[in-house]
């Protein structure tokens, strides 16, 4: 397939007082983008600004439903609140999911068939909850994997049969270097299958905290950025097998930690993540999984979230303008299109 970038990043708001990463869903031919900006989540629908959330204390995540996106946040006392928004912009009444002794630090979420899974850590495991198209919970108190720990970014996709959830473990002494952990187990609507062992953590590095997750079916992969000796590197690592760097540090840039991203499009495995030039430029990068040829996708970049729409992959990013404009800053969106996958012909004998 040919690797094509359209033509030119598209503003889909200003923005200011940004924190965490870009969020972002295109749903029947409409596009959702959210951010924690200051104290608040804010969102673009199809260019148009809203406020879901007047607080936050995180990054809010989004997922697109039958009739609607959830857009779910860590509330400012200690829970999981959410709010759906209609695909045309109208926001719908804000629903508290979850309220707790630990709070909520990072949350996920994701939609399969007809519910959505939200999940959150909460200082001591990972919890789930399932909400439904009307944005009501399905249960009435969330379930939580069978371990304890300090666990961190929880991650949700939907491999066609049911939720996978994957998550990494932090340490407790700050100081010390913390070797990449990943975790993961498959959730229904019956149960949490039991977890014994880290899927990911021989050859993974240190330090990296914040994989991102897809599935390609039953097939889970992750992504991540860690340290190996004295260089940085984007590890990618299908479940069973070992982690592969795909891109490390040299002379002129090197890959930021925990600024990874990558998605299951179309038949492909496409990576983003964020460079540092020796000169402090920040960049964003580029890649199939299986060309091992970085492309240069904006510059002056950071906060990547990735989306599939209906001409390939959409990469949601914040990034200052261009010269002399460079003191604004907004989020964009830029398109990496792909080819239709072929279809399948069942033989007909």
């Amino acid at each position: 397939m040919t690797f094509v970038l359209a033509a030119a990043a598209v503003l889909l708001a200003q923005a200011g007082n940004m924190s965490g990463d870009v969020q972002a869903a295109s749903c029947q031919g409409h596009l959702l983008a959210a951010w924690r900006e200051g104290d608040a989540v804010v969102a673009a629908v199809d260019g148009r600004k809203v406020t879901v959330s007047e607080a936050t204390r995180g990054t809010p995540a989004v997922a697109c439903g039958r009739a609607s996106w959830l857009v779910v946040w860590p509330s400012d006392n200690f829970g999981v609140d959410s709010r759906r928004v209609a695909f045309d912009g109208s926001l719908l009444p804000p629903v508290a999911l979850f309220r707790g002794p630990f709070g909520a630090a990072e949350v996920a979420a994701s939609y399969g068939l007809d519910q959505f899974l939200v999940a959150w850590a909460d200082g001591v495991t990972i919890r789930t909850l399932r909400v439904g198209d009307a944005g009501t919970a399905l249960e009435t108190q969330p379930r939580a994997v069978n371990l304890s720990g300090i666990f961190v970014a929880p991650r949700i996709a939907w491999t066609g049969s049911a939720f996978f959830l994957g998550w990494a473990e932090d340490r407790i002494n700050p100081l010390s270097p913390k070797t990449t952990r990943i975790w993961g187990t498959r959730v229904s609507a019956s149960a949490i299958d039991p977890v014994s062992l880290p899927l990911i953590e021989a050859g993974a590095g240190l330090r990296g905290l914040q994989p991102s997750m897809t599935a390609e079916n039953e097939r889970i992969t992750f992504a991540w950025v860690a340290e190996h000796g004295a260089q940085t590197c984007v590890d990618v690592a299908r479940v069973g097998t070992l982690p592969k760097s795909v891109r490390c540090s040299d002379d002129r840039s090197t890959p930021v930690l925990d600024e990874a991203e990558i998605r299951y499009s179309r038949g492909e495995l496409l990576l983003v993540w964020r460079e540092l030039t020796r000169d402090f430029a920040s960049e964003l990068y580029t890649m199939r999984l299986d060309d091992d040829i970085p492309t240069l996708l904006a510059e002056r970049a950071w906060g990547v979230g990735l989306t599939t729409t209906s001409a390939g992959l959409g990469v949601a990013y914040f990034a200052a303008f261009a010269p002399p404009n460079e003191a604004s800053v907004g989020t964009f969106m830029r398109v990496i299109e792909q080819d239709a996958p072929p279809t399948r012909r069942r033989a007909v004998r």
